[in-house]
């Protein structure tokens, strides 16, 4: 079973630089992008500085789910959804573009 650690911004220290850069800039926090054959699966967070984040799974270029966070732990229970979910892919032959 495959292990995957996800920081938390925090009011402190370097990460709270990294937390500033956030709310200053649009990012790109977490992209998946898998094939298998002619079809994609693709899990996106970007960061809108203020406005939050955005978190967006595509199917075959299709949005299947897209939703807008502004409290970090949804992103980070997103992030974990599709970290699992591109495992899962992975284990069933998708490969990582």
């Amino acid at each position: 079973m495959r292990s995957y650690t996800v920081f938390t911004l925090t009011r402190a220290g370097v990460r709270d630089d990294l937390t500033k850069a956030f709310m200053r800039t649009d990012t790109r926090v977490f992209r998946k992008l898998l094939t298998n054959g002619d079809h994609i699966r693709a899990f996106v967070i970007d960061a809108h500085g203020t406005d939050g984040w955005s978190v967006r799974e595509e199917h075959d270029r299709e949005v299947v789910q897209q939703k807008r966070y502004r409290d970090w732990h949804r992103v980070e229970r997103a992030m974990n959804l599709f970290a699992w979910k591109a495992t899962q892919l992975s284990d069933s032959g998708w490969t990582e573009s």
